[in-house]
């Protein structure tokens, strides 16, 4: 084609390399912040390089819906990361909210990227790693980025009832249990926070699922 760039296809493609080049240059950022060393970073970047046929599709099928919320899933975790070990304020609030809609609004999936971060955050919490003031603005900002991305997708059933709600959902009530009975023994104290953790994400799930009629394979 002589609009080169200008051609809708090229346009495309090109913006999905783009994206891929933010996501190695992200991981290399989240391997210096976890390590607090650069060498942590040309650590996670060169295990990336070395392994690029496992760790991506992009270079076989570019035209993937993931593609474009790869790199904004890693700098949303970074942003996680940042806020549990340094504490929250409005402007990384602001941030891990925007990162949010960017890693959900392209692809409906990374859903079960968020939920596997709650269920972690959950987990980091019911043992006591985490306070109740350190998780509630990073469940807070995450969930608000999903409402929004969620409404952007023309109030999506399949992010209405997705496993990501029904976890967040259920660890609000854990924490506003906890408010109230709060167990000496750790081990008696995860246990019970996880029986109301499946209770209430469990009812969740299938009682959005029986309002909404949908079924599990209907992406």
């Amino acid at each position: 084609s002589c609009v080169g760039a200008g051609e809708l296809s090229i346009f495309y493609v090109n913006c999905i390399f783009i994206l891929t080049g933010l996501h190695v240059g992200f991981l290399f950022l989240m391997g210096c912040h976890l390590s607090d060393n650069i060498l942590g970073g040309i650590l996670a970047v060169s295990a990336v390089f070395f392994n690029y046929g496992e760790c991506s599709r992009v270079q076989w099928i570019p035209p993937l819906r993931e593609s474009f919320s790869c790199p904004f899933i890693l700098l949303q975790m970074m942003i996680v990361s940042i806020m549990l070990k340094s504490g929250s304020s409005k402007v990384k609030q602001v941030s891990l909210v925007l990162a949010t809609v960017c890693a959900a609004l392209p692809w409906q999936f990374s859903q079960f990227v968020l939920f596997t971060q709650t269920v972690s955050l959950f987990g980091s919490y019911s043992l006591s790693f985490l306070t109740k003031h350190q998780v509630s603005p990073v469940l807070d900002s995450i969930f608000l980025g999903f409402v929004i991305a969620t409404v952007c997708q023309f109030l999506n059933t399949m992010l209405i009832s997705s496993m990501y709600v029904s976890a967040y959902l259920a660890f609000k009530v854990v924490i506003l249990t906890n408010n109230h009975v709060k167990l000496s023994n750790r081990i008696l104290q995860f246990s019970k926070d996880a029986v109301v953790f499946l209770l209430v994400a469990a009812s969740y799930k299938a009682g959005s699922a029986w309002i909404l009629e949908l079924s599990d394979d209907a992406h």
